[in-house]
């Protein structure tokens, strides 16, 4: 008998194989979250650096969508950046999805909503959040939280 045409058979085959497996997996959950279990264990360096690359292509993604820049200050430098609720509700938002890329995968899910988000870098963002206001909506002769 030849030898069989491996790529061939199996792309002819891809649907049965595929069932085979679903099957597979659904009467031998315990063996298959071993499995899954022992790979994530033999290959964490990996998978954490493949996680952190995803996580930081979403958030160049939604950065570039809603203008890759600071509202605030203009400041540009995507480590900085994050996403702001203009509204309010981020803390419940982040008990709901997750906080950091999942907040991204949402976003791009749901085809970047326009209204009730912003960009704003992170001091700008924790300064509204504690205090209500940034410092740099305020002019120097208002200032509230000077150190002098």
């Amino acid at each position: 008998m030849p030898d069989r045409d491996w790529p061939k058979y199996y792309q002819e085959h891809k649907e049965a194989r595929l069932e085979t497996q679903r099957k597979w997996r659904g009467n031998h959950p315990d063996l298959k979250k071993a499995q899954n279990d022992e790979y994530k264990k033999e290959h964490r360096k990996e998978l954490l650096a493949y996680y952190r690359l995803r996580a930081r292509e979403k958030k160049r993604v939604v950065m570039i969508h809603y203008g890759g820049k600071c509202v605030c200050c203009g400041e540009a430098r995507i480590e900085f950046l994050s996403v702001d609720h203009v509204n309010g509700g981020g803390e419940k938002q982040k008990r709901e999805l997750g906080i950091g890329s999942d907040m991204y995968s949402w976003l791009i899910r749901n085809n970047f909503p326009e209204e009730g988000y912003r960009v704003l870098c992170f001091n700008c963002n924790m300064a509204r959040g504690f205090y209500g206001y940034c410092p740099h909506d305020i002019s120097l002769h208002d200032a509230k939280g000077t150190l002098s």
